[in-house]
């Protein structure tokens, strides 16, 4: 028992120190059996939330969840599906139930 995965913080293309941060820690954590997954910060506009977190979310699932992805196997899934959790920044501005849908 201990710590097996890290939840990271990831706001898409809008912090690109923090996407680099992020595919280093994926890559890093695939050769040390460990695991990560993001969470997705919505952007602060209210206007457009929803087509940004599916922007966003597809760029993530291209970038490091495909096979072709490096350190993808390093990804946290549940049941075989990838766990993806979504901080929302006081009242939802992202119509969640579109994009997870």
């Amino acid at each position: 028992m201990g710590i097996s995965a890290f939840v990271v913080n990831w706001y898409g293309d809008r912090e690109p120190f923090i996407d680099r941060s992020y595919a280093l820690m994926q890559m890093i954590a695939s050769g040390n059996n460990f695991h990560v997954a993001m969470m997705y910060d919505e952007a602060d506009e209210e206007e457009g939330a929803t087509d940004q977190a599916i922007a966003d979310l597809t760029m993530f699932q291209d970038t490091y969840l495909s096979s072709k992805s490096s350190g993808h196997q390093a990804y946290l899934t549940y049941e075989g599906r990838p766990v993806i959790f979504i901080f929302p920044r006081g009242v939802t501005r992202t119509g969640t139930s579109y994009v997870l849908g």
